[in-house]
């Protein structure tokens, strides 16, 4: 498949703007159930809401009724209202039911758990105000108070001094040097916590328990070999196909996890998930749930370390300009008694 037509630039915002999850989920169970994809296509083009899927749904199903392979026609441009992810399942070689399983799997994920976005909103919104804070001091207070001290002869503290030269010619420059040291404390925070809590590669575990859940223990070897691209499994999916291909080449589940570098966790979910054909998907799940709630902790654990850096680095900038101007107050008190 061209991965060229899979990936999106302008159609994310299109595809936020008109959600079209219950149209996708129609597509996955009509497909679910049995039903050919050119027909499932079909009827989706009659139910969905949105004009772009109605036309892409309409077009796609006239196609490959024509005879062309799905893969073809799923790369085209105009297939671009269907997700990635959804246009790589519709496009890759697999039976029309377990397509539907992927579908109505994908959209049955809970969305939202771990939207990083919202976590950064209380750091930029500190940090927001405190730059506001800053121009205000630099452009209003901090002039004024070197104007009073000129005037009146004072003399400044080594301290008091350096406060007065960086909001001269350069404080411009200075407030960019800060914001940028700000934001790359932030970055820090964020990379380390990450990196600490493991979390890509949790999540694309979690992500391939749920994923092998939906599908029947026949085809999960198969599945895993086809899914394991990088829009799906990020951090992870060169050692999933590793790992489904050396046990494909008839590799022991434990040999083909250590070759492929992966956990011993997710080994031994994998090992039951692929050989014992009697492992219900209710186990899968269970385990899926686990993983859901360790990232969940990973998560609560970044979002803690960057409200406390930001809350640090703030603290500490205001509580060096506190101290500066009760330095100034006092300079001047004292400066007009004598």
């Amino acid at each position: 498949m061209n991965a060229a037509g899979l990936f999106f630039s302008a159609e994310s915002l299109r595809r936020l703007l008109a959600n079209n999850s219950e149209s996708f989920m129609e597509l996955g169970l009509l497909m679910r159930k049995g039903i050919p994809m050119a027909e499932a296509l079909h009827r989706v083009s009659r139910s969905a809401r949105s004009h772009r899927l109605k036309n892409a749904a309409n077009l796609a199903s006239i196609r490959l009724n024509s005879g062309e392979s799905s893969d073809k026609v799923f790369a085209a441009s105009d297939m671009a209202v269907f997700p990635p992810a959804v246009r790589y399942i519709l496009a890759a070689p697999m039976q029309d039911q377990i397509r539907g399983m992927l579908i109505a799997d994908l959209q049955q994920r809970p969305a939202g758990d771990f939207n990083f976005e919202a976590t950064l909103f209380y750091p930029v919104m500190s940090m927001g105000v405190g730059m506001l804070t800053l121009l205000s001091l630099y452009m209003f207070v901090l002039p004024q108070m070197r104007e009073i001290f000129l005037g009146l002869r004072i003399k400044s503290s080594p301290f008091i001094a350096m406060v007065f030269d960086l909001c001269g010619e350069g404080s411009l420059l200075f407030i960019i040097f800060f914001v940028s040291i700000f934001a790359g404390f932030l970055y820090l925070a964020f990379v380390l916590a990450r990196r600490m809590t493991d979390f890509s590669r949790k999540r694309d575990e979690m992500n391939l328990l749920r994923m092998l859940a939906a599908v029947p223990a026949e085809r999960r070897l198969t599945v895993t070999d086809l899914m394991a691209v990088k829009h799906n499994f990020p951090s992870q999916h060169a050692n999933f196909r590793q790992l489904a291909r050396g046990i494909a080449d008839g590799m022991d589940v434990a040999a083909a996890s250590r070759a492929a570098g992966i956990s011993d966790g997710l080994a031994w979910f994998f090992a039951l998930a692929v050989h014992d054909c009697g492992t219900e998907s209710r186990l899968l799940m269970q385990a899926y749930e686990y993983y859901h709630a360790s990232i969940k902790n990973s998560n609560e654990k970044t979002v803690t370390m960057i409200e406390v850096t930001s809350t640090l680095l703030l603290s500490t900038t205001f509580g060096a300009f506190a101290y500066a101007l009760v330095e100034m107050m006092n300079a001047i008190c004292i400066g007009t008694i004598q």
